[in-house]
């Protein structure tokens, strides 16, 4: 027998049950003795209002000053930024850059001037010389001519690729695609790279779905491939 058609037949008896237990309840209370008048309440005076000196005058509270200074980083995440910086800096030192996308002898863009892409290198891709190369922390870029390898030396995480120079559209979609050098966009300061060819535009579909949107899925799964155990 379901609850369904059980329950309804119950309620009568519980209810029965409840208020013969609430009669007894009230039966064995014993009767309360008369009130003892209360006495008159002392006014004393309340912790938020201030207290007269001798001279009859209220003390002026003291204000505690409020710090607006953020809180202070953790010394692990200073000593980690420092680190990074100081590496940045130097380009003898090596980066896992096993997973990034490299050519014969590391040399990235398959050799395509990374300052090219942007205004001041000329704002379009164009191919480096052999003749102009530099090697930054395990990767090599060429250059179109020494004006440019000046600006890389200068700063060179400006200059680099995103996602160690796979496809932006396909590091959003968790997974490494090679690139066409020729498809890029210049996004937030970032050189995006892109794969076009006869599968797909990756650069039209990163458009239209929106960086907004893809951009940190992408930093997200290229922190997790940095952050592999390297072979």
């Amino acid at each position: 027998m379901s609850l369904r058609r059980v329950f309804p037949r119950l309620v009568p008896f519980l209810c029965v049950l409840l208020s013969a237990s609430a009669l007894g309840a009230r039966q064995d209370v014993p009767s309360k003795p008369d009130p003892v008048p209360a006495k008159p309440p002392t006014t004393e005076p309340k912790n938020d209002e201030p207290q007269q000196n001798a001279g009859g005058t209220a003390p002026s509270k003291v204000s505690e000053p409020k710090s607006d200074a953020p809180a202070a980083k953790g010394n692990e995440v200073v000593e980690a930024e420092k680190k990074e910086k100081e590496a940045a800096k130097d380009p003898s030192v090596a980066r896992p850059v096993s997973q990034f996308n490299l050519g014969d002898e590391a040399l990235a863009i398959d050799g395509y001037d990374p300052v090219a892409y942007f205004p001041e290198g000329g704002g379009k891709p164009a191919r480096g010389q052999e003749s102009i190369s530099y090697r930054y922390r395990g990767v090599v870029y060429r250059f179109k001519n020494e004006a440019n390898k000046k600006s890389f030396v200068e700063d060179p995480r400006k200059y680099e690729p995103a996602y160690g120079g796979w496809c932006a559209y396909g590091c959003a979609k968790q997974d490494k695609v090679e690139i066409d050098p020729e498809s890029f966009l210049i996004e937030n300061g970032r050189l995006m790279l892109f794969y076009d060819g006869f599968l797909a535009d990756t650069r039209s579909k990163w458009l239209s779905e929106g960086g907004a949107k893809l951009k940190p899925k992408a930093d997200e799964f290229w922190g997790g491939v940095l952050s592999r155990k390297q072979d």
